[in-house]
């Protein structure tokens, strides 16, 4: 049994599903004290539910490139170090993904706010505490295509990242 390539796979379920529900949760109860605080409203209607299920697909989609990455992390730290020196490279890694999918995540939330307003005239938690479904519509859409249109980005940050080995004579 390959035993690296099983801590591998452990530590990407781990990651991934930490992160999932620390975004689930997070995004969740966002929505809610928000709406609470500023509408006084306890319930989510139909709007807020896809405002909620736009922002979750979202994250998962912002979420997912790490995966890779921490991959080629973990083919490339494995060759360069061993032992607790590896973990802690690994985690290292794992700590600036985390950090660039969230900074994604936000600027996604914010872009597609902003592009909400302009196109709709409100924002998502004026359409979410209305039970606008048009309106939650729109931002879903427009959250969830700028979540997979940002995949890319995120991969090319993480593999800047990526400490690969420097071959001598090449410039």
């Amino acid at each position: 049994m390959n035993t690296n390539l099983m801590l591998l796979g452990l530590f990407k379920w781990f990651y991934l599903s930490i992160l999932f529900v620390v975004f689930c949760y997070g995004c969740y109860h966002f929505i809610r004290n928000r709406l609470k605080k500023q509408y006084n409203q306890d319930a989510l209607e139909m709007g807020g539910t896809i405002v909620i299920g736009a922002l979750i697909f979202s994250s998962a989609a912002v979420i997912y490139p790490t995966s890779d990455a921490l991959s080629q992390a973990f083919q490339l730290f494995s060759k360069q170090t061993t032992g607790s020196q590896l973990a802690l490279s690994l985690i290292q890694f794992a700590g600036y993904a985390l950090v660039i999918s969230l900074i994604n995540f936000l600027l996604l939330l914010m872009v597609s706010s902003v592009t909400t307003r302009i196109l709709h005239r409100e924002s998502y938690l004026e359409i979410a505490s209305k039970n606008d479904l048009p309106g939650s519509l729109l931002f879903a859409v427009i959250i969830i295509c700028l979540a997979i249109l940002s995949i890319d980005s995120i991969t090319y940050m993480l593999d800047a990242l990526l400490p690969y080995p420097a071959l001598p004579g090449f410039r």
